[in-house]
């Protein structure tokens, strides 16, 4: 009984990811454009502390990457049984999602260091760099990492039938797509297929949770 009430406590741990992810995305935003200039840095980072609802947004994203860690963790075990003890796929899915979990909180850190100094003399050219840093890991790091933790959950899911077809074609879909903002300059296409991420496991949570006693064997 315990084990099967925490493979669904972890299964819902993919729900839970979307909407503090979400959630914390709109308390917590930036404020600015990615590589934005000294003056814009200025406006948002460096003229005023920033408002309650940033430091409730950033704690929210934290609790959002362990949330999705501990996802991760319960969809590689479902992958890992399907495709076999040598099976490396699965491992490549849950190595995708400890870089994607690392790339949030480094990201996190880079703007948490801005707040921290905001309204107290800080430098625009220092606050512009830890910006542009941290938008890095959100626009350029993190989707490659999530490209590869969905592409390759796609790939066992319809290499085994452990997942539905239909959530493997779409998570193979979003892999793809997660292409576009590495590629592209800005953060072109970011927040749609960030979405289509966050349906993605939200989907897959609720396919594992109802999935429970099967991953039980």
């Amino acid at each position: 009984m315990a084990s099967r009430a925490w493979l669904r406590v972890a299964a819902l741990a993919g729900i839970a990811w979307a909407v503090l992810e979400f959630s914390g995305f709109l308390l917590g935003a930036a404020g600015t454009q990615p590589f934005a200039s000294h003056e814009e840095i200025r406006r948002s980072f460096v003229d005023a502390s920033p408002p309650a609802r940033v430091w409730i947004g950033q704690y929210l994203v934290v609790l959002a990457a362990f949330a999705f860690l501990f996802f991760a963790a319960r969809l590689w075990l479902t992958l890992r049984t399907a495709e076999g003890a040598a099976g490396w796929l699965s491992a490549l899915a849950l190595t995708g999602a400890v870089l994607a979990g690392a790339f949030w909180l480094a990201g996190l850190a880079s703007f948490n260091a801005i707040y921290t100094r905001a309204g107290k003399g800080l430098d625009p050219s220092e606050a512009a760099t830890l910006s542009d840093l941290g938008f890095a890991f959100f626009i350029r790091a993190l989707p490659a990492a999530l490209s590869l933790f969905l592409g390759a959950s796609a790939i066992v899911g319809l290499r085994t039938g452990v997942l539905p077809r239909w959530l493997g074609w779409a998570g193979g879909a979003v892999a793809l797509l997660l292409q576009i903002p590495i590629v592209t300059p800005g953060n072109r296409g970011l927040f749609i297929v960030e979405a289509l991420v966050l349906l993605w496991v939200f989907a897959t949570g609720v396919v594992l949770f109802r999935r429970a006693d099967q991953a039980l064997g």
